[in-house]
């Protein structure tokens, strides 16, 4: 390398070095976890007159205090909270709930499986077809995309099917005991164990609507969903006001719980 080009990419390094990277911001935890819900655009963050806010980048995001939205969901984690007293029953109930349901996936990847074995013979069939049958060029991509992305889909469900029951009894209890305090725990902890927490419990984030000024939650952690309902249930046991018609409609959707270590 000539001498100007190596000082040029040495001073070009150093420039790079020197560059410092942006510091996280321990005001913003909902930062891209939040979306602006007219926009569906993430929201970023910035600092005026010593105030932080969220915005949303498009240019007709909404802007909000970000005080005011990081309290709006800590108000939506006490939801999961629950009396310290009712943990055990608690414990032993959704054991039995995601057992069942964890049954359920393994059945389910079963399946899966079988439809992947399928479509992989099929590919394999067009293939032979293809070179040794001389089948017409057009027609074989036009099948092998098709099964391509057949594959890639069930490739997908198989990997959101994924669990490890071994250790479902300790990832309740450690799941309850977060969520006996959610709130407190989310307010308390640091940056990174925010966003962890947040993504645990809401994996697509949430959604705010500034004209509303309303936090609103879509897909949750089905060890936490079944929580509130539960404890519910136990409340109203013991009060004598239980009524078992008000909840045969209660429905709770595979929303992608899968066990791990908090």
């Amino acid at each position: 390398m000539s001498q100007p080009l190596q000082a040029n990419a040495v001073k070009e390094q150093s420039m790079r070095m020197g560059i410092k990277k942006k510091a996280l911001v321990e005001e913003l935890p909902l930062k891209v976890f939040a979306k602006d819900e007219i926009t569906m655009a993430p929201l970023t963050g910035f600092k005026q007159k010593g105030i932080f806010y969220y915005k949303g980048r498009h240019v007709s995001g909404a802007t909000v205090n970000a005080n005011h939205l990081n309290k709006l969901f800590e108000n939506e984690l006490k939801i999961f909270e629950f009396d310290k007293i009712r943990l055990q029953q608690l414990k032993e109930r959704l054991l039995k709930i995601m057992t069942k349901k964890l049954k359920d996936q393994f059945q389910d990847r079963v399946f899966i499986k079988k439809q992947l074995a399928e479509v992989d013979n099929k590919i394999e069939k067009l293939e032979t077809k293809y070179i040794e049958d001389n089948f017409e060029r057009s027609l074989y991509q036009k099948y092998l995309s098709k099964y391509q992305l057949d594959k890639t889909e069930l490739e997908q469900k198989l990997t959101n099917h994924s669990f490890n029951s071994s250790n479902l009894e300790k990832v309740i209890e450690k799941g309850l005991i977060i969520a006996a305090n959610l709130s407190t725990v989310w307010t308390l902890a640091a940056f990174h164990d925010k966003q962890e927490i947040q993504k645990l419990v809401f994996p697509e984030g949430i959604l705010y609507n500034k004209e509303k000024d309303t936090v609103q939650t879509g897909r949750i952690n089905e060890l936490f969903l079944q929580i509130p309902q539960l404890a519910k249930v136990l409340v109203e046991k013991e009060s004598g006001s239980f009524d078992q018609r008000n909840h045969l409609s209660h429905r709770v959707t595979a929303l992608g719980f899968k066990p791990k270590t908090f």
